[in-house]
């Protein structure tokens, strides 16, 4: 995991992700990092996945009112159902 990406919270592109209270966070699909789920850190379920040609795109329940989209190589292997650990540098989210 990369050290910046610890503390970082995920929140997708074109959908208002937050906790009552708290101001909207915001970053694209793509800068959304997926890893090994450790216990103890942000993660989630991939509960779809699109397959898009070139890409894929999943959809992540991380406790939220809906799942964060996040968009990877199709040449990955992503399971529905599977942990998945999730990081997004601080310096590619945006708050509104």
């Amino acid at each position: 995991m990369l050290p910046h990406a610890r503390r970082a919270v995920a929140f997708a592109e074109q959908s208002s992700f937050r906790r009552p209270g708290s101001p909207a966070r915001y970053c694209r699909p793509e800068d959304i990092q997926l890893g090994e789920f450790i216990a103890g850190q942000r993660g989630g379920r991939i509960v779809e996945t699109l397959f898009l040609g070139a890409s894929q795109r999943l959809f992540i329940d991380i406790g939220m009112d809906k799942p964060i989209q996040v968009e990877r190589s199709a040449r990955e292997q992503w399971m529905t159902g599977q942990k998945v650990g999730v990081m997004v540098s601080d310096n590619v989210v945006m708050n509104f």
